[in-house]
């Protein structure tokens, strides 16, 4: 029994993944950034914000 492996498969297959991480990082990492902004805004308020708030601090 073998494996049959072609490199450029092998490393097209890999750029991809790697495309794929960089922009979930990305997008969770922009996430994060809007909820901190959301977490020290000085206009919002109310009890929803407040409960907002809450959650996500």
């Amino acid at each position: 029994m073998s494996l049959n492996m072609y490199f450029g498969e092998v490393q097209s297959q890999t750029q991809s993944m790697n495309a794929v991480c960089i922009a979930t990082i990305q997008g969770m990492e922009q996430a994060i950034q809007s909820i901190d902004a959301f977490a020290v805004d000085t206009v919002l308020q109310g009890q929803t914000y407040s409960s907002a708030k809450a959650f996500f601090v």
